[in-house]
């Protein structure tokens, strides 16, 4: 019996079905695949955030180790060296008529590096306290901090002082921002041209979040160690409004090349033998306002000042 005969038109919508057919199996093949494919990325983001996490762990329990070996050993050479310097104070008071012009020149120099070692043992200690003292952040007033650090201070910085008042309060930490200042207007009143006389000036402006700039802008410390009343501190949002400090002196002033190096540990702006410093000063302003979650930076060019400015969030 014959088979009957298909139709031309039935034959091309066989076709046509049996091409939406393939199109639709490689669609579903597609889609499996695509789905296998965002698991297998999925676990291995998963797996990748996992060793991160734990790699950051390590790290930060090596920096935390490091931290305390090198306040140990700051605190342990506190008592040998401050003794190396009071045999030297006893040799040049009670033996000077006895030492020759060639051992008072030693002892004199082993006296002033004795002085120096005692300075940075000092510095490596308030920078491994900055580093280490837990921080709550809150309201606080910078104004009664100012009068604070300038009750500590010889009467010939508070007479170079100018402090545009009022200080807008911001979110920090007392402790902290006490010796950010400390350290700002200590600086200012140093580095001056020999037998001029410094003039600090200390105010205080509301602005925008500050951006970062890798190129040669202001240093950004963005840190969430800082804890608030409302819980750790988050990066600013834009608009928000934060607080920003200027300490300003008509000083030496500092190389554009070092604005960003000044801030590190054992870095200095001048090279001068003829002014004293071990290079702590300014990193342990820039962990302080890592720790606050605050921003840091200065402007400076030889032989016009700097203005050093820190900014935190306005209370």
């Amino acid at each position: 019996m014959a088979r009957p005969a298909i139709a031309t038109g039935e034959s091309d919508l066989l076709k046509t079905l049996g091409q939406y057919l393939a199109t639709a199996l490689d669609r579903e093949n597609a889609s499996r695949q695509l789905q296998i494919a965002k698991e297998q990325l999925s676990n291995h983001a998963c797996l990748l955030e996992k060793r991160v996490e734990e790699r950051t762990s390590q790290l930060q329990q090596s920096v935390a180790e490091l931290e305390t070996f090198s306040y140990t050993l700051a605190h342990d050479l506190k008592a040998p060296i401050r003794g190396m310097t009071g045999y030297c104070s006893i040799l040049l008071e009670e033996f000077v008529n006895e030492l020759s012009p060639k051992a008072s020149l030693i002892v004199n120099k082993l006296a002033r590096t004795s002085r120096l070692m005692e300075t940075l043992v000092k510095d490596l200690l308030a920078f491994s306290k900055v580093s280490q003292q837990q921080v709550v952040l809150s309201q606080t007033e910078v104004d009664p901090i100012i009068e604070e650090l300038l009750a500590l201070r010889p009467a010939e910085v508070k007479h170079a002082l100018t402090v545009i008042r009022p200080l807008h309060p911001v979110i920090g930490h007392k402790e902290l921002l006490l010796q950010v200042f400390a350290n700002l207007i200590d600086n200012a009143y140093k580095f001056v041209e020999a037998k001029s006389s410094p003039k600090i000036t200390i105010r205080s402006e509301v602005v925008p979040v500050v951006a970062p700039n890798t190129r040669s802008g202001p240093l950004l410390f963005n840190s969430s160690e800082a804890k608030s009343p409302q819980g750790p501190a988050k990066p600013a949002e834009e608009g928000t409004k934060h607080i920003r400090f200027w300490v300003i002196d008509q000083g030496i002033g500092i190389p554009r090349d070092v604005h960003q190096k000044i801030f590190g540990i054992f870095e200095r702006g001048v090279s001068s033998p003829f002014y004293e410093g071990t290079g702590m000063g300014l990193a342990i302003v820039a962990r302080a306002m890592q720790r606050m979650g605050g921003t840091c930076g200065v402007e400076s060019e030889p032989g016009k000042g700097s203005r050093f400015w820190i900014v935190l969030p306005a209370a």
